[in-house]
């Protein structure tokens, strides 16, 4: 049986999946997510989008305001109140990791915008024996060391990953080989 065969088969029905990729170094995170989270949602499957699970954390109301009434981004928010930002990115995290241990599936796009959380995400997949899809657009070799040779051969070796090198060609595999309607 095929690597592919052999992957397909192993998540066949699966009904749940974790959207990984960059958010803090990109400027529109859901660029990629949305679409495909509209093509999960219309094929039956339950989708974990970080970006949108995790925008009730970072609001105005929370993150808060200076003295001249102006918002704090989080990007200010280090400077301002060093703690509360710690706090919120440790409830993201925690969020993060219950999605991904409730997934069936991780799907990773890794493009030039991903950073340290897309590879503790795929420390967690990769711990917990995840079923992988891997859309990678860059270099292998711009990938961490750690995941670039351990993690990532690792998932591909024992077939618990299979990649792809754009979003459309990972959709035409759900179509052709899962049965998803487009």
């Amino acid at each position: 049986m095929s690597d592919l065969s052999y992957f397909t088969n192993k998540i066949k029905g699966f009904k749940s999946i974790y959207l990984a990729g960059g958010i803090q170094s990109a400027s529109n995170p859901n660029s990629w997510r949305n679409s495909l989270a509209e093509f999960f949602e219309k094929n039956g499957v339950k989708v974990f989008n970080p970006v949108n699970d995790n925008a009730a954390i970072f609001n105005q109301s929370i993150l808060g305001f200076k003295d001249d009434g102006t918002s704090i981004t989080t990007d200010e928010l280090q400077d301002i109140d060093e703690l509360k930002e710690a706090i919120l990115f440790r409830q993201t995290e925690w969020n993060d990791k219950k999605a991904i241990k409730d997934a069936d599936v991780v799907f990773f796009y890794l493009d030039g915008r991903i950073g340290h959380g897309t590879m503790k995400e795929f420390d967690w997949a990769f711990d917990w024996k995840k079923s992988v899809i891997i859309v990678r657009t860059i270099p292998r070799r711009q990938l961490s060391h750690w995941n670039k040779w351990r993690r990532y051969f690792a998932l591909v070796i024992d077939r618990n990953a299979i990649e792809f090198r754009s979003l459309t060609e990972a959709k035409q595999y759900f179509i052709s080989e899962l049965g998803f309607k487009e």
